[in-house]
C-alpha cells in the first residue's frame, strides 16, 4: 500500500520537486529545517529538539513526503490554481497500515493558551486545506483517495511542544472546532511531540 501511495502522489504531482525519505529503525525523527524550509525523516537524533519522535517498534519501512518546500512550492500561496490563497501541511508520513498530516509548530515559545490554540486552529486549517487538495487531485486521476487509506486509517498532527490546554471554560469550544474539523475531513487530530507507528 506504501509504495501505491508513494508512487500515486508522486504521478500526479511531478511539476514540482520534493523529497522522499524512506526508514525503517525502531526510533525515527521527522523535523522541519529552517534553512531549507523542507522537512526531512532520519534515524539521527541530532535534530531531537525540533523532531517529532516516531516509534516504530514493529521496524516496518515508513515513508516521508516533504510537502511544504517539496510537493509545493515554499511559499507558494495559489499553488491551486484558483487565484486564491490555501494553506497546506509540511508533511505527510505513512506505511501500509496508516497515514499522517504532520504539520511542525515546534518553534512556538508563547505560554499563553489562547495563543497556542489560535496556532492549533490555524494548522489544522493548513492540513484541510491540503488533504482537500490532495483528494482532488487523485479524483481528477480518476482515482480515489480511499483505495488507498480507508475512513479512519489516515490522521492529523500537530507537532508542537505546548499543546493547549482544554480548561472547562474552554473545553466545549476546543473540542467542538476538534470535532468539527473531524466530521469535515475525516481526519483524527493530536497535538503532541511523539507518536507511534
Amino acid at each position: 500500500m506504501r509504495e501505491a501511495f508513494s508512487s500515486a502522489v508522486s504521478s500526479r504531482f511531478t511539476s514540482h520537486p520534493f523529497t522522499v525519505d524512506r526508514w525503517s529503525a525502531a526510533v525515527l525523527y521527522a523535523y522541519d529545517s529552517s534553512t531549507d524550509h523542507r522537512t526531512y525523516l532520519t534515524d539521527s537524533d541530532a535534530q531531537k529538539d525540533i523532531s517529532l519522535e516516531i516509534n516504530n517498534a514493529s521496524l516496518t519501512e515508513l515513508i516521508h513526503i516533504c510537502i511544504d518546500g517539496g510537493v509545493i512550492e515554499y511559499g507558494l500561496e495559489d499553488y491551486v490554481g484558483d487565484g486564491l490563497p490555501h494553506g497546506r501541511c509540511d508533511c505527510m508520513l505513512f506505511n501500509d497500515a496508516k497515514l499522517m498530516f504532520v504539520e511542525f509548530k515546534m518553534n512556538v515559545e508563547t505560554l499563553k493558551d489562547k495563543r497556542i490554540w489560535q496556532i492549533c486552529n490555524d494548522a489544522m486549517g493548513q492540513i484541510e486545506d491540503f488533504s482537500n487538495h490532495l483528494k482532488n487531485v487523485f479524483h481528477q486521476y480518476g482515482d480515489e483517495f480511499s483505495n488507498y487509506y480507508a475512513k479512519g486509517s489516515a490522521s492529523a498532527l500537530v507537532c508542537i511542544k505546548t499543546a493547549p490546554g482544554m480548561s472547562a471554560r474552554r473545553n466545549s469550544q476546543r473540542l467542538t472546532a476538534k470535532d468539527a474539523f473531524t466530521s469535515r475531513t475525516d481526519l483524527k487530530i493530536e497535538y503532541k511531540t511523539s507518536v507511534a507507528f
